[in-house]
Order: C-alpha cells, then structure tokens, then sequence
C-alpha cells in the first residue's frame, strides 16, 4: 500500500526572522488600519468625516505604524500572556507620553490631554489606557501578529526587499514634508517669517485653514 503524504505542518512564527521589510509591511498595515478606526470613531461620535490620517500625503498614520513596529520590536520574544499584558501597558502608556512631549517640544501644540481624567499621568496619558493598551498588545501579539507574518512570509523576498525600498523612500518623504509643515507652522504662530524659499512656499500651500483640516485636534501654545 502506498503511504498517504502527510501534510506538513506550518512552522512556528516564532521560527521566521523579523527582517526589515516585514517591519515596513507592519507599519504600512498598522499606519491604514489606524487611519481607517480614527476616522470611523469620529464619524460614529460626531457624524461627520474628517480622514485622520495625521498626514498630508499618505493615509498611514505615523503614530499607529510606528507604535506596532515599536511593539513587534520589543515584545515579539515574550510568550507569556502576563508578560505581553504588563510589558504592553508599560510601552503603550511611554509612548503615548513620549509622543506627547515630543509634540509639545517640537510644534508647540498638543493633540491630546487627558488632564481631568482618572489617574491621569500629566494629562499625557492615563493608567487606566495603560490597561487598555495592555490588553490591546496581548490580543495582537498572540493572535493577529502571527496571522500577519505568516501571510508576509508568503511573499517572496525579492518582491520583499523591493517593495520595502520604495515604501521606506515614500515614508521619508511623507514623515519629512509633515514635519516642516508642522514647524513651520509653530514659527509662524510665533511671528517668524520664512527665510528660505522652501518655508514661504509652506507657507503659501499650508495655511492655517489647512493645517486645521489635516489636523484638527491640535491645539497650539
């Protein structure tokens, strides 16, 4: 009798190496996905479309990829479910913080302050989102995670490599453009004409009605 063949079995996630590409897929994933819930929770909380994006060229929100890539970075070795839970509170509640100041430093604006609410953390973040960035870590790292790079590691890596390339090059681009933008703006609240070329040309295509369409949560000092 001839022997059936049996099927071979899929290998662990765990056994695949977190490669550069991969970790440009996840932002891009993560960056659309976010883009598309922001925009859904406005339009359920204030039944209106404002594309949330937090860009003016992409539809990949820079806060949303880099927070998973940040999480797949730091807790792709970690199996246990407690350790996903605390270790994923801790980064969501840092970032959540870090992103705030840098913000604040930077662009002398705030999109975000949690001042008034229950444990509140210098109204950057909270505990209680902490919990909720815990949970959201631990259902990700072990359940959708491993359905995503299983289905990257289909993909061959040269189409990989290249796609990566190009997509790097439009991230910098999209995240360089935003950021002067953004400066920019800062210094011409604050009574400082451009210099440059360049700054009255930002100046020209990004007024402030713009600014405010783009990013209307942002409140500036």
């Amino acid at each position: 009798m001839k022997s059936r063949k049996q099927k071979p079995k899929e290998r662990d996630t765990s056994t695949y190496k977190l490669t550069y590409p991969r970790l440009v897929a996840c932002y891009l994933l993560a960056g659309f996905l976010g883009t598309v819930w922001e925009t859904f929770l406005v339009w359920v909380a204030a039944d209106t479309f404002e594309l949330r994006n937090a860009s003016f060229i992409s539809p990949f929100n820079f806060v949303y990829g880099s927070g998973f890539v940040l999480m797949v970075l730091c807790l792709h070795r970690i199996k246990n479910p407690f350790g996903l839970f605390f270790f994923g509170g801790l980064l969501g509640g840092a970032t959540e913080y870090l992103l705030s100041w840098a913000e604040e430093i930077f662009f002398h604006s705030r999109s975000w302050n949690y001042e008034g609410l229950f444990l509140n953390i210098q109204g950057r973040t909270t505990v209680p989102y902490m919990i909720f960035w815990g949970v959201g870590c631990l259902l990700i790292m072990r359940y959708l995670y491993p359905v995503i790079l299983r289905l990257l590691c289909k993909i061959p890596h040269r189409v990989m490599n290249v796609l990566a390339v190009i997509a790097t090059v439009y991230i910098a681009i999209d995240l360089t453009l935003t950021a002067s933008v953004l400066v920019r703006y800062a210094l011409r609240r604050s009574g400082k004409t451009a210099l440059t070329f360049i700054g009255r040309e930002i100046d020209r295509m990004f007024p402030e009605e713009v600014i405010h369409r783009f990013f209307p949560n942002m409140v500036f000092s």
